[in-house]
C-alpha cells in the first residue's frame, strides 16, 4: 500500500482544522 504525500498532508490538515474547531467551541463555552 502506497500512501501519497498529498493525501497524508490533507488528512493532517483536516485533523488540525477539526481540532481547532473543537478548541474554538470550548473557548466559546468558557467565555
Amino acid at each position: 500500500m502506497r500512501i501519497s504525500t498529498q493525501n497524508t498532508s490533507s488528512t493532517l490538515t483536516a485533523l488540525l482544522l477539526h481540532n481547532a474547531a473543537d478548541l474554538d467551541t470550548l473557548l466559546v463555552r468558557l467565555t
